[in-house]
């Protein structure tokens, strides 16, 4: 049964639950995440889904004010798009 025991390093072990938080947080790219908040305002704005989403879909992918579910599949899918692309040209650059 002495196989089964699980031993943690006392160098690098976390002392409480901050110490966890903090190397986690730490990790966080925060310029990629401001840029990935303007992207998603950006392309739910009215303006964006009244005169791109309705060009894609033939004008089935808006219901009033809000896109249907096709339109924020869509929606998604551009986000996704822009953010491999703003990725990639950081990376490159």
């Amino acid at each position: 049964m002495d196989s089964d025991e699980i031993t943690i390093s006392k160098k690098h072990k976390p002392s409480d639950f901050v110490c966890l938080t903090g190397g986690i947080i730490s990790k966080i790219n925060f310029k990629m995440m401001f840029i990935l908040f303007l992207i998603y305002i950006f392309i739910h704005n009215d303006v964006f889904i009244n005169r791109v989403l309705t060009q894609i879909d033939n004008k089935s992918s808006k219901v009033g004010p809000c896109p249907t579910t096709r339109g924020t599949i869509i929606l998604g899918i551009i986000l996704v798009l822009v953010y491999i692309t703003v990725d990639s040209l950081r990376n490159f650059i």
